[in-house]
């Protein structure tokens, strides 16, 4: 995984930073980030981040507008631009789109409404295309060895809409319909072989193409939900995909558990404990490595 930023922690970042740098700013304000970041399979980065907020007349974050600019040891230079937007306060949206020297190459946009025709129906809609030029593959179970590591670009195409009815003010029940459309290229570390070369036979090296049929429930009792300091989320959900690609007519199951707590400091407000556990199993044959 490459170490890049998610937008609830560049929220974050805009809060403190504004707070400290531009109170009495009631419309605009603007400020610089350095990058410098570093992952075992995107290698090291660096560059700069200048972002822009807009706020209202209540001094409400509206528009988060961040492009940035990076360099990489292994793809180059990268440009990109991300826009996140709070229209009402029960509704958000984000747009990410990237263009880098090597290879890769993102568009991804999302919009979230918590209040959808009715105060307990939520609706999530996230759809885009992306390349990852430094996905990795070791092979499958814990026999796995760190010597047959190859490298690969995984180009995706995707579409994912939720639709959620809140029970209680904490509890929501949650169907998804998800697309998910996969072609394996060479990748963009030279110093590793292409996963082709060494995985010729593993399920999903020709790509796929998968629909999935969701059936989920949310619990969420934390206190925000971009930049939360105390509750808990827990998610749980059983889902059936079809390939209607290159291996048509393939079928699987997923089986998913997840658990986060936020426990704020007894000793100061600024800190909080945060665990996180998480559980999946994927049943089924001709199941793509990369679904695994």
């Amino acid at each position: 995984m490459r170490c890049t930023w998610h937008w609830p922690w560049l929220i974050a970042s805009v809060l403190l930073v504004t707070g400290i740098c531009h109170a009495s700013e009631t419309e605009t304000s603007y400020f610089f980030l350095p990058i410098i970041a570093t992952s075992e399979n995107g290698g090291n980065e660096y560059g700069a981040l200048p972002v822009l907020v807009s706020r209202d007349e209540n001094d409400e974050i509206r528009t988060i507008v961040a492009p940035m600019y990076v360099f990489n040891e292994f793809l180059g230079s990268r440009a990109s631009l991300n826009l996140i937007g709070f229209p009402t306060d029960d509704s958000d949206y984000r747009l990410i789109a990237s263009y880098t020297e090597t290879i890769e190459r993102k568009l991804v946009a999302r919009y979230r409404n918590y209040f959808f025709g009715h105060p307990r129906v939520t609706l999530e809609v996230e759809g885009g295309f992306f390349k990852d030029a430094t996905a990795r593959f070791f092979g499958l179970s814990n026999k796995s060895l760190q010597s047959d590591e190859t490298n690969y670009t995984n180009q995706e195409g995707l579409m994912r809409m939720t639709l959620g009815y809140q029970l209680t003010d904490h509890f929501e029940i949650q169907l998804t319909e998800r697309f998910r459309d996969v072609d394996i290229h060479r990748g963009g570390i030279d110093s590793l072989p292409f996963i082709d070369d060494t995985f010729p036979l593993i399920t999903g090296i020709d790509g796929a193409t998968i629909i999935g049929h969701r059936v989920g429930a949310l619990y969420d009792s934390r206190d925000d939900r971009d930049t939360p300091t105390h509750g808990t989320l827990m998610t749980a959900f059983a889902e059936l995909n079809q390939n209607i690609g290159k291996d048509i007519g393939a079928t699987f199951q997923r089986y998913h558990a997840e658990y986060t707590g936020l426990y704020p400091s007894q000793l100061s407000e600024r800190f909080t404990f945060v665990t996180h556990a998480q559980i999946q199993a994927v049943f089924g044959d001709g199941v793509p490595f990369f679904e695994q």
